[in-house]
Order: C-alpha cells, then structure tokens, then sequence
C-alpha cells in the first residue's frame, strides 16, 4: 500500500505564498489601472480636437448666418425708405416716414452691433479651444514648447494667463532657467498674437 506524504505548510510558508498572490494582483491591477488611464488621456484628446474643429466650423457658419441676417434687414429697410419715399410723395407723409425709420434703426443697430460681438466671443473662444504654435513666438523652441505643452500651456491665451511665477517654475523643473529671463517678452508677444 502506497503511503501519501503530506507537506505541511507553516504560517511563514503560508504568509510568502499570500504576499506573493497579493503581490501580482497588485501588479496586475496597476498595470490595467495605466492601460486605462492612458486610453482615457487619448480618448479625451481626441475628443478635445474633434470638439475644436467642429467649434471652427460652427462658429464659420454663424457668422454667415449672421451676415445673411443683416443684409436682409438692410435691404428691407433701403426697400422701406425706397418705397416709402415715392408714397411719402404722394401722401406728404415725411414726418411719420422718419419715425419709422428711426425705429427700424434702433433695431437693427442694437441687434447687428450685437450679433457682431457675439462673432468676436466666439471666435476668441474658439481659438482658445485650439492649440497655438508657441513656437511662433521668439525664443520658444520645438523642446521648450513641448514642455510648456505638457504643463498645461497650449496657446496663447494660456500663456498669457498663467502666471509668470507659475511659468517660471515650469521651466526651472525642467532645467531650463537660461530661459527664464525670455518669460516677460514671450508674454508680451503672446498679448499681441492672441
């Protein structure tokens, strides 16, 4: 008769094949923790750029809109003074003609002046949207623009509106101080280009 050795595990023997299980589940899950996140980063940049293009040619198309719009009040209202001067003629009704066209002035005025500042806020909008090539400006380079890419400065805009300190500190976290005396200057320029 065939006699069964059993191997008797201790806890020490126990407890390594418990950390050791513990160890690669851990491994496991932070490994699909960064697939995860990583698809999450591509997804949303490519979502942020289907986003910018569709906000351009929105934003082309409303202003077309909004022209056609006030050309159309124009002429209805040259069609107006046109007609209505051939029946002011007729009737000797200046007076209630100017007032009529008076009140169509205070309308379109308001509402083309209007329609024409919602044009410039949308534009800035949408380029704010979108990526500016910093390196446009002078003294940014292809490598201190992808630096200043990853730390969240993607335009102009951004780089007027971050803080020079905050700038600053992005450039000396990656060994670039020589250029941290170019910060005010590319500032300035990136006023005048956004």
């Amino acid at each position: 008769m065939a006699t069964k050795s059993v191997k008797k595990l201790t806890f020490q023997d126990r407890a390594t094949k418990v950390k050791k299980v513990v160890k690669n589940f851990n491994k496991g899950s932070l490994d699909i923790s960064y697939e995860i996140v990583d698809e999450g980063l591509a997804l949303g940049s490519q979502w942020q750029e289907l986003f910018a293009k569709t906000m351009k040619k929105s934003t082309r198309l409303f202003g077309k809109q909004q022209e056609l719009l006030l050309s159309t009040l124009e002429e209805i209202k040259e069609q107006f003074i046109d007609g209505n001067g051939k029946v002011v003629k007729l009737l000797e009704l200046d007076r209630l003609t100017k007032n009529i066209t008076k009140r169509i002035d205070k309308t379109i005025t308001p509402a083309k002046d209007a329609i024409e500042a919602q044009i410039k806020s949308t534009t800035r909008k949408v380029r704010s949207v979108g990526h500016d090539d910093l390196s446009h400006i002078k003294g940014i380079g292809e490598k201190t623009k992808l630096i200043l890419n990853k730390a969240g400065i993607r335009s102009f805009r951004d780089l007027v509106t971050f803080k020079e300190k905050e700038i600053i500190n992005v450039l000396e976290s990656a060994n670039l101080k020589s250029m941290v005396p170019k910060v005010k200057g590319w500032i300035a320029q990136a006023k005048k280009l956004g």
